[in-house]
Parts: C-alpha cells; structure tokens; sequence
C-alpha cells in the first residue's frame, strides 16, 4: 500500500496520484531511466520523480520497458520537480522524519527551526554510535573517530551553539539568516556521512562491471 508522503509544494501530508511516466531504454551496461509524473491528492500540483535503475548482469529477459522494472535494482531516485525539502532517501529515516518537522516551522520561527535541527544532529549522532554524554562530546567523539572531518565538526557545532540560543531564554536572538547557515550546514554533513559514500559505492561497483565486460 501507498505510504503518504509531505508535498514540497503545500507542505502537506499526501497521497501522489501516478499521471505518467517514461522509460529510457537501457545502455550496455543494463542501466535505464525512469520519469514518473504525479500530481498531489491536495493541491494537485505536479510532481516530476527521476529513477536510475540497473538490469542484473544476467537479465535475459523480455525488451519492453514495464518488464525492466520487475527485474532491476533502484539505485537513486531524484525529485526533479518541485526542487525537494526533504532530506535525501540515504539519510536515516529518523533523521528524515525530524528534518520534515523543522521544515514545517523554518520559515515563522526560527527558534524552533535551530532546536528541530538539533534533535536531528542528535539522530545523527545515535545513528552513527557517537559516544559522550551531550551533543558536545558525541560531535568531538565523531570528529576523533574519523567519522567527520574537522571542518564538518566545526559545522556541527555551530549548529549546536545556534540550537543552544533557539532552546533557551538566551539574550541572544536566532536570526532568519542563521536558519540559512544551520540548514546548510547540516545538510553538508548529511552528505558526507551518507549521500557521499553511497555515490562512491555506485560509481565503483559501475566501473567493476565495466571492467568484468569483454
């Protein structure tokens, strides 16, 4: 059954209704595109997902388009319309679910934006088995274990001091332009940690195959 997804054009929890779609036709390699177009069950805008798919290396099957899918593994998909809030399908889904929340509230508070995003870094953290008793000492503890660089340490806990203002009754404000600088900078870390290795993983087992061909 259908899971219902949040719309990044009304911001609310939906069905997608399939409109159309179109397949590419596989390359030597057995890899091939697939365009789906859906339109929201709410306001009814469009949305354009792009699929890559890649055909087992001994798929002897039939040639029509509907049979690849059967058969193929997915190895990315990609909202291409509207430009997606929602962080990439390789984060964990915790992860997922709580950046969801604070995209909710990013743009009419930014207190509660900075908190939501560290709950998320927090998720982050427990995913990844950082060790220490707060987000402080988990952020070094990933930084010291090779997990994340310096920089995106630093990054890290930039976020935390910002989250540290939006929490509590600081006599410092959270401002919209730091909504910018949190979200960008978590989502740097998002990439690194899970986009980033999963991309490199792709490429590789790609140029295997390339190699294995006669």
């Amino acid at each position: 059954m259908e899971e219902p997804t949040y719309c990044d054009h009304c911001g609310n929890l939906t069905f997608k209704r399939q409109i159309g779609d179109y397949f590419t036709a596989p390359n030597d390699r057995g890899a091939f595109t697939s365009y789906t177009l859906y339109r929201c069950e709410i306001c009814e805008r469009p949305v354009l997902e792009q699929v890559t798919h890649q055909l087992p290396d001994d798929y002897g099957g039939s040639k029509q388009p509907r049979f690849y899918l059967s058969a193929a593994e997915v190895a990315r998909v990609e909202q291409l319309w509207p430009p997606s809030l929602s962080l990439p399908p390789e984060a964990p889904v915790r992860v997922r679910e709580i950046y969801r929340e604070a995209q909710v509230v990013m743009k009419r508070s930014p207190s509660s934006f900075v908190v939501q995003i560290g709950r998320a870094l927090e998720a982050v953290a427990r995913d990844k088995n950082a060790q220490g008793r707060t987000l402080n000492d988990r952020l070094n503890w990933l930084v010291r274990e090779g997990h994340l660089p310096e920089v995106f340490g630093q990054m890290g806990h930039i976020n935390r001091i910002l989250r540290n203002w939006g929490a509590h009754d600081a006599e410092i404000d959270v401002e919209p332009e730091d909504v910018q600088v949190v979200d960008e900078f978590f989502k740097a870390i998002i990439e690194y940690l899970y986009v980033a290795p999963q991309k490199v993983d792709t490429v590789q087992k790609l140029i295997q195959q390339r190699q294995s061909t006669p």
